[in-house]
């Protein structure tokens, strides 16, 4: 997730804490509001979808990483070829990357 993706999510998420807190604090107030509280529903529905989303990026390199290292194990046992010491060095190059970027 890029940084303006996660800007997006943090953003609204707060917008959404923001606006549903007078209905949390205000509970009496709005009892018998039907609107208000449709709209407190929502602004909970959307902040507890961007957190999903938030923590999902978290998870995200996790899974490209188990992917990477699934395919690399599969290809190690194919039959010896060019073609496979093309993708163990292919494989190989890509985690060199990754452990600078890390």
């Amino acid at each position: 997730m890029s940084k303006n993706t996660r800007e997006f999510f943090e953003s609204l998420s707060r917008f959404c804490y923001v606006s549903k807190s007078p209905c949390s604090f205000m509970k009496n107030e709005f009892s018998n509001d039907k609107y208000q509280k449709g709209m407190c529903a929502v602004y909970d529905w959307v902040d507890e979808l961007c957190y999903y989303y938030l923590k999902r990026e978290k998870e995200l390199k996790g899974d490209f990483l188990t992917l990477l290292n699934k395919k690399k194990t599969f290809i190690g046992i194919k039959t010896d070829s060019e073609y496979k010491r093309g993708m163990v060095a292919g494989f190989d190059e890509i985690h060199k990357i990754i452990r600078e970027l890390s």
